[in-house]
C-alpha cells in the first residue's frame, strides 16, 4: 500500500523530460513565427525592389517614345533641361518676405543657403527697405535701400560664403533684423538632420522573436527550477 500511494504521488509532479520538451516546444513557437515574418519581410522588399526596377523600366520605355518626337520638341525640352541645370547649379531660390501681414519682421528671420543661391525679398506690406549692415569682406551686396510699399520685389545672387546682417530702417528699433548664412555645408546640415534606417525590417522582426523566444525559455526554466524538482520518492 506505501508503494501504491509513493507512485501516485510521484506521477503527480511533472517528468524533467516532459518539462524540457515544454521548454523547447515553446522557444520553437516562438521563434519560427518570427522567423516566417522576417522572410516575409525580405520577400516583400524584394517586391519593392522589382517594383522600383520595373518604374525604371517604364521610364526607360517613356525615353524611348520621347525620342521619336519632333526636332522642335527635342530643342524645347533640351532648353528647358538647361535651364533647370542651369539652376541647380546656381544653388535655387529662396524667398524673404518683408513685414508679413503688416508685421514689422522678415520672414525668415534667419536664412541658410548655398553659394550662389538667389534670394527673393518681396514686400507684404508699406514703408520696409533692407539696408545691409554686415557682410563678409569679399561680399559687395547692396541690398534695397529706398523705402517700398506692399508688392514690391527684389532678388539677390549670394556668392561669397559668410554671415550676412540686415535691418529695416524705419523698424530697427522694434527689432525688425534678418540675417543669410551662405555655406557651402547648407545641404548637409539639412542631410544629417533627417532620420536613416540602419536595420532593415526583417532583422529587427527576427531580432524581436529571438528576445522573445530566450524571454520564454528563461521563464520556464526558473519554472522548472522552483517547482519542478526531482520526484519524491
Amino acid at each position: 500500500m506505501r508503494d501504491s500511494s509513493n507512485d501516485r504521488r510521484a506521477e503527480s509532479y511533472p517528468d524533467r523530460r516532459d518539462i524540457l520538451l515544454g521548454v523547447g516546444v515553446s522557444a520553437l513557437s516562438v521563434l519560427v513565427p518570427g522567423a516566417v515574418v522576417a522572410q516575409e519581410d525580405d520577400a516583400d522588399d524584394a517586391d519593392e525592389g522589382a517594383d522600383e526596377a520595373n518604374g525604371e523600366a517604364d521610364a526607360n520605355g517613356d525615353e524611348e517614345d520621347g525620342a521619336d518626337e519632333s526636332e522642335d520638341g527635342e530643342e524645347e525640352d533640351d532648353d528647358e533641361e538647361d535651364e533647370d541645370d542651369e539652376e541647380d547649379a546656381n544653388g535655387g531660390t529662396e524667398t524673404v518676405v518683408v513685414g508679413p501681414g503688416g508685421d514689422n519682421v522678415f520672414e525668415p528671420e534667419s536664412l541658410t543657403i548655398e553659394p550662389g543661391t538667389t534670394v527673393e525679398f518681396i514686400w507684404d506690406s508699406d514703408n520696409h527697405n533692407v539696408n545691409p549692415t554686415e557682410q563678409p569682406d569679399d561680399a559687395d551686396w547692396e541690398g534695397h535701400e529706398p523705402i517700398e510699399d506692399d508688392g514690391f520685389e527684389f532678388e539677390s545672387t549670394f556668392e561669397v560664403e559668410g554671415e550676412y546682417e540686415y535691418v529695416c530702417d524705419p523698424h530697427v528699433g522694434v527689432g525688425m533684423i534678418g540675417e543669410i548664412t551662405v555655406s557651402a555645408d547648407a545641404d548637409e546640415a539639412a542631410d544629417n538632420g533627417e532620420a536613416q534606417q540602419l536595420v532593415s525590417n526583417a532583422a529587427m522582426t527576427l531580432l524581436i522573436a529571438t528576445t522573445l523566444s530566450l524571454v520564454a525559455v528563461l521563464s520556464l526554466s526558473y519554472a522548472f527550477l522552483k517547482f519542478g524538482g526531482s520526484n519524491p520518492q
